[in-house]
């Protein structure tokens, strides 16, 4: 039944309400369960909600209203907070980042060439693809290119098309959000928005996070725009586009520098350096694990660290492992 789908995201939204500004592990798991649930909704009501309309109409309507009044407002929360946007406003960049300006100055040169109209972004878990997708986006010389017409849109697990539309009429506040009749009706219409929207500057879509199999709706957003262009970030890898930047974990020097930043007090080290470096390259060189675990082990005593490092030795957890562990549950996707 619909009411108990308007409970499950209720309860849902709730959840999302206690998350701290500082846990951006498990915001990011969270938006994905907001994006997953969101599509289930709109899939029910493709498929079911019209029978139980002609049943209960009135409670369904106000059940949903309430819903969707709670689900906006966590969005306007992930929206206005920096850097996890999670919709199709530019999301700004991270705080303290490193061993990405070069990576940064080839993905830009190779998305700006003539004749490449999308770009993948590939790389493993936590190796930084977000970061750099966020740096792009908020690089000077990019937004001079493409204005206010930079679209970034993270994407669930099983991506809804007309859904993932939807979202990009919803960034501009000032446009009516269509409801579609086909995946094709909703391509038409955004096309026309582009179009419209194009104005002096010519337009940036990025598609964040997306999974394997997704070929097929990544090509639905190829759209015959002059200098439209879309930026794929994803763990995989797409043969049937040309344009891959492949995206590799840290070097061990820009690993402890990232470390050392959360780990300590203005980076100065206050424990015996072999376990930081112990802990550093237990962590592979991924910005995302450098970060956590480095958050976790801040202030700690130095017996913490000697069990750290005796606790991996011995059971060789993998990296999400890890990850999972040092933010407190298992939070990543």
């Amino acid at each position: 039944m619909l009411n108990d789908r308007c409970i499950q995201g209720e309860m849902l939204v709730r959840e999302c309400l206690k998350i701290k500004r500082w846990n951006p592990i498990q915001k990011y798991s969270y938006s994905k369960k907001l994006e997953e649930f969101e599509s289930s909704l709109l899939w029910y009501f493709q498929i079911n909600v019209q029978a139980e309309l002609a049943a209960d109409g009135k409670n369904v309507v106000v059940g949903v209203k309430v819903l969707q009044e709670k689900m906006d407002k966590i969005i306007s929360i992930q929206h206005n907070d920096r850097g996890f946007s999670g919709w199709c406003g530019v999301p700004g960049v991270p705080d303290f980042v490193v061993g990405l300006d070069v990576q940064l100055q080839e993905l830009k040169e190779m998305l700006l060439k003539d004749g490449v109209p999308i770009v993948v972004l590939s790389g493993p878990d936590g190796c930084g693809k977000t970061a750099l997708a966020k740096l792009l986006c908020n690089d000077d010389i990019i937004k001079g290119i493409y204005g206010n017409n930079i679209f970034f849109q993270t994407i669930s697990k099983t991506p809804n098309l007309q859904r993932m539309v939807q979202k990009v009429f919803q960034s501009n506040k000032n446009q009516y959000v269509p409801i579609f009749q086909s995946d094709e009706d909703a391509m038409y219409q955004l096309e026309q928005f582009f179009m419209r929207q194009i104005g002096p500057a010519p337009i940036l879509l990025v598609l964040e996070d997306m999974w394997s199999g997704s070929e097929s709706v990544i090509e639905q957003f190829l759209l015959p725009i002059p200098g439209y262009k879309i930026l794929v970030t994803s763990r995989f890898v797409f043969p049937r586009f040309e344009w891959t930047y492949k995206l590799n974990m840290l070097n061990h020097q820009d690993a402890m520098t990232l470390f050392l930043h959360y780990a300590f007090k203005d980076g100065i080290c206050t424990v015996q350096k072999h376990l930081v470096e112990e802990v550093v390259r237990g962590c592979s060189g991924s910005p995302l694990a450098l970060t956590v675990v480095g958050r976790s082990l801040y202030r700690q005593p130095e017996v913490k660290w000697i069990s750290t490092v005796q606790n991996w030795s011995k059971g060789q957890p993998t990296l999400q492992e890890k990850i999972a562990f040092y933010n407190g549950q298992n939070l990543l996707p």
